[in-house]
C-alpha cells in the first residue's frame, strides 16, 4: 500500500532515518575505517533509506523536475540563485543561476510528492555546511519542489563510543 505524503509525520521520518543510519553503521563501517568519499558513504546511506522507504523512490544526485501544472517534464533540477565565491554565499541574478542537484531525495518520480532531501557531508568547512543548509531551506521553499522535511548529516569516522553520525552537525529542517 502507498503512504499518503500528508500521512507521514515528522517522527516516523525520523525514527526511519534513524534506522538507515544504524543499517548504515552494521554493513558498511569499512567505508569510514577507510575514508571512502562522500559520494559513497552517500549512496551507501540511500540503500539503507530505501529499506525504510519501500513505497517511495530513493534517488542520488537526481536531475529532474517534477512535471509542470500542464504535465510537462522539466528536464533539469533547481536552479538556486546562490553560490559560494571566495569562500562566501552570495546572491546571484537569475542569469547567473547555478544547477545543484541534492545528495539524496526520497520521492515518487514523476509526481510534486517530495518527501524527504538528505545533504551529506564529510567535512567541517563552515561555508560548505551554511551553504548546505541554505539549499536544503531551498529545497523545502521552491514552488517545484516542496520538500515536507530536510537533513543535513555529517559523517564522520568513529572512535571509540564516538558514532558514524556528527552529532553538532546533525539538523532537521521540518514544518
Amino acid at each position: 500500500m502507498t503512504e499518503n505524503i500528508d500521512d507521514v509525520d515528522f517522527g516516523e521520518i525520523q525514527a526511519r532515518v534513524h534506522k538507515a543510519i544504524k543499517c548504515l553503521e552494521e554493513n558498511d563501517l569499512y567505508l569510514f575505517e577507510y575514508d571512502a568519499c562522500e559520494r559513497a558513504i552517500a549512496h551507501r546511506f540511500a540503500v539503507c533509506l530505501e529499506r525504510e522507504f519501500p513505497t517511495w523512490h530513493v534517488d542520488c544526485e537526481y536531475d529532474i523536475l517534477p512535471p509542470n501544472e500542464a504535465g510537462i517534464a522539466i528536464d533539469k533540477y533547481a536552479n538556486l540563485k546562490m553560490r559560494r565565491k571566495d569562500g562566501k554565499i552570495i546572491p546571484l541574478e537569475e542569469k547567473e543561476a547555478i544547477s545543484v542537484y541534492p545528495d539524496i531525495i526520497v520521492h515518487r518520480r514523476g509526481t510534486n510528492e517530495n518527501l524527504l532531501v538528505v545533504e551529506v557531508k564529510k567535512s567541517k568547512h563552515d561555508d560548505e555546511i551554511a551553504f548546505d543548509h541554505m539549499k536544503l531551506e531551498a529545497y523545502r521553499h521552491d514552488d517545484h519542489l516542496r520538500y515536507r522535511f530536510a537533513l543535513f548529516i555529517r559523517f564522520q569516522k568513529p572512535q571509540g563510543d564516538r558514532s558514524i553520525v556528527d552529532t553538532d552537525l546533525f539538523h532537521w529542517f521540518a514544518e
